[in-house]
């Protein structure tokens, strides 16, 4: 259970009321919304010409879309949703053709354009027409702008072939407002504003979300509290959002159940109620501990390549890139950057690939979004200030991992995301947006690649280089620490287990309000009836069960309990597992993806619609369920081709240095 399920819970909501990403099922409809979204719906029965929107960041323009594109099909509209990032404008024309679904290699702007075209007249005798929906337009440039001009010049007999909607920030508008941009101007059936929410209008919108989410008027929010949310977000959606479910973290753990205005005030100061104004200004002096830093211990190393690892396993994975480094000449210094100390152990153990030439924590503690990813903002952003690295790759999903790429971008840093395309682990999102944020994603197999490429992804900004977690098990292996040695240093050769038997690999977590959970048994002793069951039990889940006996009674039943650490020794045995059991914590999920490794999802609480795609290889309820599912994916297993991609981190670092060595010369 996350931090934000342990406050839903106790609220008695159903599922979180304040999250970031859109979702269309908390539309709130404003009047100025329904304007917007009744205009928008007005232009797209026109079937031709433009519709702008226009709004500052967080006011809901991505969801109007949202809204707007829901059942188009059945009207026979062919609709896509275009993301231009910054500077991502160039070859518009193939990103276009690629989110309609057609493939577009290579090709020069005449010959891309004819194949658009092509494409619409399909449609056209489908009876079909098509909308393009280009989202952050304000990125385009004028002659991209001149392209989508051109496309709306398409028609056959007086109908159009397609419908072009811009949505962007205020600059887009004023873009549109100059004069080399009449022609264009001339097209614009509606020109849609958005502007943030007056004071009741905020509280309408708070109570509706809290509403859809099951809320019952606990917590109570008196309306100075109200008061003090409008004045801290000035009334834009998003940043409404992000104090809101602080502020019910805050009131979680101070045990209230009312909000009045002082906690929203001591809540909006602590975390500044929008995460980028937590970045410093360009100009602002870096601290002097960081001065410190790059006058000392720096001065060895020029433009070093650093590596954001989210975690102790992701610390791993980069010192495993880090030794093949080494072995390229001229290859940059690696600075590896990871949370906290927990993750960088002072002394490696045996098997574990050497530390890099740099490794510094962040000091970041472990109180859940807010401050981790402010505190992140404004450390790494420093850190940049000071180290200018040649370039950063990320690895993990957590809010640090976003937090540093959101400041690589900040700075025009070279960004990088490796083992991306993962999607059954973390499902806050924030791996796809890093993803979206790169220029270069190095996927581990063909079904990351996929991934990447059904969101959107351009095919030339990911790359198959195979999987680091199984590079890592075979360097430890070539340095004398292979399964043996970890099977029994982790304690599972005390267990009574037979190594040399197909044995699952559990990752279930037990919450304090369950100390013996009825249906984690059930599950555990039917696979224990068929097949040896590891399960890895962490510190909150140990003190769960307490001394009531539950772990024993699992070990009467075939079902061993080890301490669940982020080592290597974890990496090896999940390498070796038959599958992995996991619920909807989605402990080490990413790495068994990563791997080849089945997963089974374990969905008690029939949460499995919000998992992230292709989160479980198989679904289950309870124990029956798990023995009828346990026969395919074993197969499953049996047919995954095991230990035969173990290159990944010598042609990850290869790519990774040609990489930075042309983002050197671009930048120069």
């Amino acid at each position: 259970m996350s931090t934000g399920d342990i406050v839903e819970s106790h609220f008695g909501l159903r599922q979180p009321a304040f999250q970031l990403a859109p979702d269309p099922a908390f539309y709130f409809g404003s009047a100025q919304h329904d304007q917007v979204l009744a205009d928008m719906r007005f232009g797209l029965q026109k079937a031709e010409g433009f519709i702008v929107v226009t709004g500052q960041a967080g006011l809901g323009k991505t969801l109007l879309v949202r809204s707007l594109l829901q059942g188009l099909e059945e009207q026979h509209i062919e609709a896509a949703h275009v993301v231009i990032l910054p500077e991502g404008e160039g070859q518009l024309m193939a990103h276009v053709l690629r989110a309609f679904g057609v493939p577009a290699r290579g090709g020069s702007p005449a010959q891309l354009l004819a194949a658009m075209e092509t494409f619409l007249l399909t449609l056209a005798t489908q009876r079909k027409r098509a909308l393009l929906v280009v989202d952050e337009a304000q990125g385009l440039d004028r002659d991209a702008l001149e392209q989508l001009r051109m496309l709306t010049n398409l028609q056959v007999g007086t109908h159009g072939l397609i419908q072009v909607f811009l949505v962007g920030q205020p600059e887009l508008a004023r873009m549109l407002n100059s004069s080399s941009m009449t022609q264009l101007r001339q097209r614009v059936l509606a020109l849609c504003k958005l502007e943030p929410l007056e004071r009741a209008q905020s509280q309408a919108y708070i109570e509706h979300r809290l509403r859809h989410a099951g809320w019952q008027g606990v917590p109570q929010i008196d309306a100075k509290a109200f008061d003090a949310i409008h004045h801290w977000s000035h009334g834009v959606p998003r940043r409404i959002n992000a104090l809101c479910d602080r502020l019910l973290w805050a009131a979680y753990l101070e045990g209230a159940t009312h909000i009045g205005q002082a906690l929203v005030v001591r809540a909006a100061k602590e975390t500044d109620a929008e995460l980028t104004d937590a970045l410093p200004a360009k100009d602002q002096p870096v601290s002097e501990e960081w001065k410190l830093l790059g006058d000392t211990a720096w001065s060895k190393a020029e433009s070093p390549l650093m590596c954001v690892a989210a975690s102790r396993i992701d610390v791993l994975l980069g010192r495993a890139l880090n030794q093949q480094l080494r072995g390229i000449e001229s290859a940059p210094a690696l600075l590896m950057v990871a949370p906290n100390a927990a993750a960088i152990a002072p002394e490696h153990s045996k098997g574990e690939p050497a530390p890099a030439y740099m490794e510094m924590p962040l000091g970041l503690d472990a109180s859940g979004f807010p401050r981790d990813m402010i505190d992140a903002l404004r450390r790494v952003d420093a850190l940049l200030e000071v180290m200018r690295p040649c370039g950063m790759f990320v690895l993990g999903d957590s809010d640090m991992a976003l937090a540093s790429a959101l400041a690589a971008q900040r700075r025009g840093i070279p960004l990088a995301r490796v083992q991306a395309g993962l999607r059954s682990g973390h499902p806050s999102g924030n791996a796809a947006l890093i993803e979206r944020l790169t220029k270069l994603n190095l996927a581990p197999h063909a079904n990351a690649l996929e991934h990447l490429q059904a969101e959107g992804l351009p095919a030339e900004m990911a790359q198959v280089v195979g999987s680091l977690p199984l590079s890592l098990v075979a360097q430890a292996a070539s340095q004398g620490w292979g399964f043996a040695e970890a099977w029994h240093r982790s304690g599972a050769g005390a267990t009574g287990l037979n190594l040399r038997q197909p044995y699952a690999l559990a990752s279930l977590r037990i919450w304090p309000d369950d100390p013996w959970p009825a249906d984690t048994a059930d599950v555990l002793r039917a696979l224990a009836s068929q097949t040896q069951v590891l399960w890895l039990v962490d510190e909150q889940s140990r003190l769960a069960m307490g001394q009531g006996g539950f772990a024993q009674a699992m070990h009467r039943h075939g079902v061993r309990t080890l301490h669940a650490t982020d080592s290597l020794d974890t990496v090896v045995l999940l390498a070796h597992a038959s599958f992995l059991l996991h619920d909807t914590s989605l402990q080490h999920t990413n790495l068994a993806e990563a791997m080849g490794v089945p997963l089974m999802h374990f969905d008690a609480q029939d949460q499995a619609r919000h998992l992230p795609t292709n989160a479980a290889d198989a679904v289950i309820e309870d124990g029956d369920e798990a023995l009828k599912a346990l026969k395919h994916i074993l197969l499953q297993a049996e047919s995954r081709p095991r230990f035969k991609d173990v290159q990944a981190a010598s042609q990850a670092a290869a790519l990774l240095h040609a990489w930075t060595s042309l983002s050197h010369v671009s930048l120069s």
